[in-house]
């Protein structure tokens, strides 16, 4: 059953009030594409199909907001490079956010105990390490208009979420460096490496 423009209440409301409706209703939907199953995709609300009006507002914001999610870099690689062979246009296309999740990567890192000098340490840069070449890749392919954040895990089993891995590594880098020869002889004796906290969160949104 379809609903008409002139006798429904939502549609009655100016376009700007929909479209922040429309932006509440489709927060935080996922497309999970390492899945091979049909339910890999947060469902769309029912909202956009209750009349051809709502669908064709609502299914562009629908997929604006949606965020693809995958554990590996590859795999969100080549999904990025199938969006390029897609028509202009194409809902894909509308994709804004990308979250890989690096923290099985992390686990399988040295398990070296974190210290408490530094917030991360060496087992957390070369989780960084693995990822940064891959995600390099991803943003040559997509170009700066796709938010990447990638989540890596401490050694005391920490989730990390930063969209600036890159300022991270350089920030551990620059903090080594800073460092005397003797400060670098101990840490390296006690398992540790330096860090910074820069573009940081602890959360994913």
């Amino acid at each position: 059953m379809t609903v008409s423009s002139q006798r429904s209440p939502f549609l009655a409301l100016p376009s700007e009030i929909r479209n922040e409706i429309y932006a509440y209703a489709f927060e935080d939907g996922e497309l999970e594409i390492d899945q091979q199953y049909r339910d890999r995709t947060t469902p769309a609300p029912g909202l956009v199909f209750a009349c051809r009006q709502t669908y064709e507002e609502g299914l562009s914001m629908y997929y604006n907001a949606l965020s693809i999610v995958s554990k590996d870099p590859w795999i969100l690689k080549m999904w990025l490079s199938y969006l390029n062979y897609l028509p202009d246009g194409h809902q894909f296309k509308l994709i804004k956010r990308a979250y890989l999740d690096c923290r099985n990567r992390s686990e399988q890192m040295l398990p070296l105990q974190l210290g408490q000098r530094f917030a991360l340490n060496h087992h957390t840069q070369l989780s960084l390490d693995s990822v940064n070449g891959e995600l390099a890749k991803i943003r040559q392919v997509r170009g700066p208009s796709l938010e990447v954040k990638v989540c890596i895990a401490t050694p005391s089993q920490q989730l990390i979420w930063t969209d600036e891995p890159f300022k991270l590594g350089e920030a551990m880098e620059d903090r080594w460096n800073a460092l005397g020869v003797d400060q670098k002889r101990q840490l390296w004796l006690e398992g540790w490496s330096p860090s910074g906290l820069n573009g940081l969160s602890w959360s994913r949104r």
